[in-house]
């Protein structure tokens, strides 16, 4: 038996091999709804059984491959948006006015670069008419509620990476378990750190 060559991977996709590695993106990584997008005669069980084929083509696997990269998070990205988390404020989205009234202003270029903090957005207008006749005026209002990501919860996430805040478990309570955590002191971090060196 010969030994097999290393396989060339082609660098570009041909139309087809392109258009399904699109739909398997746009389908959510669903190959035979990829398939089925890109052969509209196919039956669902030809492309149930097609899909496989198609995906353990080496030029497919290798887009998909660099498109996975490309879309995943690195550590270090991660970290930071935590850390943007539990430095969270409403100071980018608030705006007070002259007459001391306070809006929020989310078309602001501070705050558009904060908006992945956002975790929820209500807004809620009212309108009525106050008075009657000649002496009617219309009312307009607006409410809004901003709710950020949990700056605690990010908080102790980050502790947790770094070490800092360690879980304790209390099984001193007649056997039902009481979950609690201990924060480090950078004493404590320090001669723990000693003692495995």
């Amino acid at each position: 038996m010969s030994k097999k060559e290393p396989i060339d991977i082609p660098t570009e996709l041909d139309p087809d091999e392109q258009r399904f590695v699109d739909a398997y993106f746009a389908n959510n990584m669903n190959g035979t709804r990829a398939y089925l997008d890109t052969h509209p005669k196919a039956q669902y069980n030809t492309a149930r059984a097609e899909a496989p084929r198609v995906l353990a083509n080496p030029s497919i696997r290798a887009e998909i491959s660099r498109r996975l990269d490309e879309m995943a998070m690195p550590a270090n990205e991660a970290i930071a948006r935590m850390a943007a988390i539990a430095r969270a404020a409403l100071l980018p989205f608030v705006r007070i006015d002259d007459d001391g009234f306070v809006y929020f202003n989310f078309a602001d270029p501070e705050a558009k670069a904060y908006m992945h903090i956002i975790k929820k957005i209500k807004s809620k207008r009212e309108r009525r008419i106050d008075g009657q006749g000649d002496n009617a005026q219309e009312w307009e209002g607006e409410w809004v509620e901003v709710e950020l990501y949990d700056a605690k919860a990010a908080l102790d996430t980050i502790l947790k990476m770094h070490g800092k805040l360690v879980e304790k478990m209390d099984l001193t309570s007649g056997g039902e378990k009481i979950k609690g955590y201990a924060v480090i002191s950078p004493d404590d971090w320090d001669k723990k750190s000693n003692a495995a060196k």
